[in-house]
């Protein structure tokens, strides 16, 4: 059995506007302040930082600052914002005898608002990265495919970022850089 394995955010969910919004205001920075350290902060919040510990760093407060509460439940309703054709596009993938995975570079805050979210429940495994390790890292692909019970051949990996694509492509998936939902329907 072939794996079709998914990135997250910007494949399978967008940021929400409106959360976007509120997270700014809430940061007190301006847009290419926060813009800035949110992505600055990237690779460790993605492996070790937690949601409490990221926010605080891109404040550049200590963790009795009230925002950060508030910041980490707002980052999380950010992206919690389903891309209805990729949803549906992944469910036509099943339908066409693919097993679902996805796996996203995201803190532990993230595991029950994945695990719990009903349009992601045609997926048999979900992995993140503040288990696994982050993308690219060869090893958080090869500690994927063993949890899958597969080969790196037997996976075909769909992210928007090229270095990721770049990662799992060397070790053997068949990869794709998303651009658009319609992509899954021509693996």
């Amino acid at each position: 059995m072939h794996w079709l394995l998914c990135d997250f955010g910007n494949v399978l969910v967008r940021r929400n506007p409106v959360e976007a919004a509120k997270l700014l205001e809430l940061s007190g920075l301006s847009e290419s302040e926060l813009r800035t350290r949110y992505w600055a902060q990237g690779h460790p919040y993605d492996a070790s930082l937690t949601l409490h510990d990221y926010w605080s760093s891109i404040l550049q407060c200590g963790p009795g600052d009230d925002r950060v509460e508030q910041l980490v439940a707002t980052d999380i309703a950010m992206w919690m914002n389903p891309i209805q054709e990729s949803i549906d596009a992944v469910s036509r993938s099943k339908a066409r005898g693919y097993r679902l995975a996805l796996f996203s570079n995201a803190p532990v805050e993230f595991v029950e608002p994945i695990n719990s979210a009903p349009w992601l429940s045609n997926f048999e495994r979900c992995f993140l990265s503040c288990d696994v390790g982050a993308k690219p890292a060869a090893e958080a692909f090869l500690r994927v495919c063993k949890e899958l019970d597969a080969t790196p051949s037997q996976v075909t990996f769909i992210d928007d970022r090229p270095e990721n694509i770049e990662g799992a492509a060397a070790l053997g998936m068949r990869t794709a850089l998303f651009t658009r939902a319609e992509q899954m329907d021509e693996i």
